[in-house]
């Protein structure tokens, strides 16, 4: 069961946005009028680079795509904001793009897990869990820097979260004991 975990499509097999909420499936994309900036931004940053940019849709929430199942993973910004946004599951289309005569072969961090005559459904090894404790963090001030940040490859986002500006009566430490759960997810609540 898809459960709390993400999901995302691209190519010939997208799913249009917020058809998945019908079905009560999360996705990491999607339109509504209420935008939060910040998410916008993010967005955006994953399709420029890691960069901040002022190219940032009005309502449309979208993840870089590709059409090719070999090229879902080759671009870093796409792999960084696919695992920071805990997107487990990945559905291609089994039809290839018009342009594509070779076999494509998925990466092996896209593992399969159910397949028809349409469409395979791939496990994203690379996604963190939705919820999950880290220990370290980082106080990185700017929007532009925090981005910049997230998306340096020597940050690792399963250690470290980055914050605005310090915690008072907090610490960054390696040590962190506890688990965290998503014990219940409704559209106004997540326990």
């Amino acid at each position: 069961a898809i459960g709390t975990n993400r999901f995302w499509s691209f190519g010939l097999g997208y799913i249009e946005n917020n058809i998945a909420t019908q079905f009560r499936l999360q996705s990491p994309e999607g339109y509504d009028s209420i935008f939060p900036k910040r998410y916008g931004e993010l967005l955006a940053a994953a399709s420029h680079k890691g960069e901040l940019t002022r190219d940032i849709p009005r309502a449309d929430a979208l993840v870089s795509s590709t059409d090719r199942i070999d090229q879902v993973l080759s671009d870093p910004y796409r792999v960084r904001i696919l695992a920071i946004l805990g997107v487990r599951y990945i559905a291609a289309s089994n039809t290839p793009p018009k342009h594509v005569d070779e076999k494509m072969i998925p990466p092996p961090q896209l593992r399969p897990i159910w397949q028809d005559s349409a469409y395979t459904i791939f496990e994203n090894q690379t996604a963190l869990p939705r919820a999950f404790l880290v220990g370290k963090f980082e106080v990185v001030p700017e929007g532009g820097q925090i981005l910049t940040r997230l998306f340096d490859p020597n940050f690792d986002p399963a250690a470290s979260v980055i914050l605005e500006s310090a915690i008072v009566g907090f610490t960054s430490t390696e040590e962190v004991a506890g688990d965290a759960e998503i014990v219940d997810y409704q559209p106004n609540s997540v326990v």
